[in-house]
């Protein structure tokens, strides 16, 4: 009975965060508070056989499911993610809006002032911004592999920034900089992709250990 109870529990905790939900959301769409769902997931206590109903349908999993040791197929709510992606999407949307229109505004003051200054160039430095932006969301909730890709973007913004701002003899020469810049960002990611190479069969056998001690 304790093996099956803590089947039950590590299968709910899975599902949980495969459908990403928090246990406060979870209590309240099954009307439990969520140091019920706490308890479920420690295997501390068990759902009555109505509220494991619930959970099934909840997950499009069999109940039997929710009790079987073997791994358990993930079925993720589609509408809930589209709305969790759509979300992430408008918020990192209305955060590069927010840029250009903080340079849209210094530039009307700026020409709107007395003396004659270089406004339009708060533009071009709104363009390495966006990829900061973009960047820091993407390491938030996007994949880590498309940080190499936003970062080379990045790289290449500045130095098109930095020539533009300067404007001087030979200033096309500050690209040169980017070819380094570029092999290392590649380098990276091909060393990261490596590792994780690596890693996956160790855990693969690891998680194949604790099945069989369970």
């Amino acid at each position: 009975m304790e093996d099956i109870r803590q089947i039950l529990a590590d299968n709910l905790t899975k599902l949980r965060k495969a459908n990403n939900y928090t246990q406060i959301e979870l209590g309240k769409k099954l009307g439990f508070t969520d140091k019920a769902v706490s308890k479920w997931e420690q295997g501390d206590t068990v759902p009555d056989i109505e509220t494991l109903k619930k959970l099934s349908d909840l997950y499009h999993v069999s109940i039997d499911s929710l009790l079987d040791e073997s791994p358990i197929e993930t079925k993720v709510n589609t509408k809930e993610k589209n709305k969790i992606i759509t979300n992430k999407i408008i918020i990192t949307l209305m955060s590069i809006t927010l840029v250009w229109a903080t340079a849209l505004i210094l530039f009307t003051l700026g020409v709107l002032g007395a003396e004659p200054t270089y406004e339009w160039k708060l533009f071009i430095w709104a363009l390495p911004i966006t990829f900061i932006v973009i960047l820091i969301f993407n390491s938030v909730w996007g994949r880590a592999r498309y940080n190499y890709a936003i970062s080379s973007g990045l790289m290449w913004m500045v130095l098109l920034a930095f020539h533009l701002q300067l404007q001087r003899d030979y200033m096309w020469m500050i690209y040169l900089l980017g070819i380094p810049g570029q092999i290392a960002i590649i380098l990276a990611s091909q060393l990261t992709v490596t590792r994780k190479s690596e890693k996956q069969p160790k855990e693969k056998k690891r998680e194949q250990k604790v099945n069989k001690e369970e």
